[in-house]
């Protein structure tokens, strides 16, 4: 039995659990041949979910004597395809494969080659070539053997430089070692790495997975019974959250050669159900049910059916259709999961899971008592919070959109704790990342990826909030370094702060200095008096002639460049951030009103409180869409983000979260001023929230500029 390549690692137990259930979608199929061996094939296929439709043309020409295959495809995106394949042209045992696309409204291209070797032993080696318009380059290869199967890459031009990755799965008497990474030329770093170890055999296998740089654990196990009965099971466990493990089941029965039933069920009451039967030749009929068997009184569930008939000689239509409406979750309205990825689902999970079970019991006291627990910052650390968009040094290296999704998880506590972990990650590790030289970045990010480190960021002075251009902290050239004088005031995290970044003036340029907690003339008094943001420790920065050490200067960045990019990517998050708390005011205010009773019913059955309700998560939902598509646009491979559009979300969301709590508050009447409640805590976050990092007003300027053409700013 030859091993499997990595990809395929369980893949018998995935088909069991995941395959024949279902869903809404239809497919036609329409294939003849003409009388000189040209196959023509026409598919189409609409999702009933969506109204979506999809649709290609292809062609296929093959001459086996001359060992030629053409392919040419159009799909109804205008994406025009060819493949062209040739067998022992070069050199026997050889195979050329040629592939390229064009979509030519936008000019957009692909172009990649791949040779097959064939070993004496009938064993082919791989290696795939591709180049795109999106300056997109990999050089792929791939090698086989009875226990050994091999796969590796390079990424030419990955945004965070040249990145090399590889699988492999070796196996000797049933036994399998596998293992994939990702490994960063540019920063010598180990960008993912995922282990998998197993035993199969033609009967069964069973296999343990460590992913996520071993912060997620998979138990699998897959048996055939016999000819008619085959059974699974597998058990997730994530480091994030160790007191919960997801459990599936599943079995599937053969009834005959055309019939078969299937069924599963998980630790938390959900069961699945699946039916197919072939009626007769070219006709086959499934059906499939999803049931939440902890709710079984509501409308939760979905049933769907699935049909596949014969349209011609050599044709074959498929049709699914499933009910006519999906179930609404008024906390996800717009089913925003299904556009995540399963990376950042964990990581959503994982950030939620802390955030309940950690800050949340904090936030009341730290709240009333202006504390803010500075283990805080190590515990997100050791969860990769801090930090998490940036590759290596220590850092989770995630999209943007998960990092959105953490932000909104804490700030769906507080403000505050949100607050101190953007500072962190935005405005002191991305400036070190982006703009330092390599010894800083090695020097400083990892101890502030783990938390070891807390950084403050240096830009807001007494006099000069909105308009950071006419700071008065200045530097001077010294003979080994610089002299700081000046102040900076709101700065979050300053007085508990060991790494201050600091933007000061040098010679009339703005220019970035790192300065370290101890450092002579140095202080960071405790602003006192907050009704905002009292879980997080908020402060000044007062320099006095203080000498900074000439590498502790950022080399590459000058000008106001500099702190609007670290502004940029925190505006991004608090974006994310500010509809956390509003969906918590949300959540709180509905279950209040659904169990206060007045004038003989709950308050959640009167007019105007529904149309507060649905407001507020009409305007959630928008912002959370926007959100995410400023995440993917920020995350693209060719620049799509313009710093206009991380304005406009941070002004809408932050504008709109403040509006929402304040409604929620008003929804639970006197009650909604106490702490124990959490509303009233959030509006007032809210308020600050709405007004640093860009005012709401300065928001609406800035995209003015964009839409005129014309500078209100003076």
């Amino acid at each position: 039995m030859s091993v499997p390549h990595y990809g395929d690692f369980g893949k018998s137990l995935n088909d069991l659990l995941s395959k024949d259930y279902p869903v809404g979608h239809a497919k036609l199929e329409v294939n003849t041949t003409t009388s000189n061996g040209i196959k023509f094939t026409v598919t189409g296929a609409k999702d009933n979910n969506n109204g979506a439709i999809v649709s290609e043309i292809k062609t296929k020409y093959s001459d086996k004597s001359r060992g030629l295959t053409v392919t040419e495809h159009w799909n109804a995106k205008n994406v025009i395809g060819a493949q062209v394949e040739l067998q022992d042209a070069i050199a026997a045992g050889v195979k050329l494969d040629i592939t390229g696309s064009i979509h030519p409204s936008n000019g957009y291209f692909n172009f990649a080659f791949r040779f097959l070797s064939s070993r004496p032993n009938g064993l082919p080696i791989k290696l795939r070539c591709n180049f795109n318009s999106a300056k997109n380059g990999k050089v792929a290869v791939e090698f086989k053997q009875p226990n050994i199967f091999t796969r590796s890459s390079v990424d030419l031009f990955a945004k965070a430089g040249p990145t090399i990755h590889t699988d492999a799965i070796i196996g000797s008497e049933g036994f399998l070692l596998g293992g994939d990474v990702a490994y960063n030329v540019n920063d010598a770093t180990l960008q993912r790495y995922n282990v998998a170890i197993g035993y199969t055999t033609p009967e069964y296998q069973v296999g343990l997975h460590a992913t996520n740089k071993f912060s997620h654990f998979t138990a699998a196990y897959h048996h055939k019974v016999n000819k008619t009965v085959e059974a699974g099971a597998k058990a997730i466990w994530n480091k994030a959250s160790s007191d919960s493990v997801s459990i599936e089941v599943g079995t599937k029965y053969v009834l005959d050669n055309q019939t078969f039933v299937k069924a599963k069920v998980d630790n938390v009451g959900r069961l699945g159900l699946g039916y197919s039967q072939v009626l007769r030749p070219g006709v086959k009929l499934g059906l499939g049910g999803l049931f939440d068997t902890t709710r079984l009184h509501e409308n939760v569930h979905r049933v769907v059916s699935s049909k596949q008939f014969a349209v011609s000689v050599r044709s074959m239509a498929t049709a699914k259709g499933p009910a006519k409406f999906a179930t609404f979750d008024w906390t996800d309205a717009l089913n925003l999961n299904d556009s995540l990825t399963d990376e950042e689902k964990i990581v959503r999970d994982s950030a939620r899971q802390y955030c309940q079970s950690k800050l949340m019991p904090r936030v009341i006291e730290a709240n009333r008592n202006e504390i803010f627990h500075k283990e805080i910052m190590s515990e997100m650390g050791e969860l990769g919070m801090l930090g998490a968009t940036i590759d290596g040094y220590g850092c989770a290296g995630v999209s943007s959109v998960a990092y959105g999704l953490i932000a909104r998880e804490v700030e769906r506590v507080d403000s505050g704790y949100r607050s101190a972990m953007s500072v962190q990650s935005s405005l002191v590790m991305y400036p070190i990342y982006a703009y330092g030289s390599e010894a800083q970045r090695e020097k400083y990010l990892p101890d502030l990826a783990q938390g070891k480190l807390i950084g403050c960021f240096g830009l807001t002075e007494p006099n000069h909030g909105s308009d950071p251009g006419s700071m008065e902290t200045n530097a001077k050239k010294t003979a080994d370094g610089f002299i700081l004088n000046g102040a900076k005031t709101w700065i979050t995290n300053s007085p508990i702060a060991d790494v201050f970044v600091v933007w000061a003036k040098l010679d009339g340029v703005i220019r970035g200095f790192i300065l370290e907690k101890g450092m002579k003339g140095l202080s960071a008094p405790k602003i006192e008096g907050k009704f905002s943001l009292r879980a997080s420790i908020t402060g000044q920065i007062v320099m006095d002639d203080v000498h900074v050490p000439a590498e502790n200067l950022l080399p590459n960045v000058q000008g106001l460049k500099g702190p609007f990019g670290c502004l940029n990517n925190a505006r991004y998050g608090i974006s994310w951030g500010s509809l956390g708390a509003a969906e918590a005011c949300v959540a709180q205010a509905r279950q209040y009103a659904i169990e206060r009773i007045q004038f003989g019913g709950p308050l959640a059955r009167y007019q105007l409180i529904q149309k507060k309700l649905a407001d507020a998560v009409t305007e959630i939902t928008l912002g959370l869409h926007a959100s995410l598509q400023v995440g993917r646009l920020k995350d693209a491979d060719t620049p799509k983000l313009a710093p206009e559009m991380v304005s406009l979300v941070k002004r809408n969301n932050c504008g709109k979260s403040l509006a929402i709590a304040r409604e929620m508050r008003d929804i639970l009447g006197g009650n909604g001023i106490q702490d124990e409640y959490h509303i009233i805590r959030h509006v007032m976050n809210l308020e600050a929230v709405n007004t640093y990092e860009g005012t709401h007003d300065v928001h609406a300027l800035i995209l003015g500029r964009g839409i005129t053409g014309l500078q209100s700013f003076q």
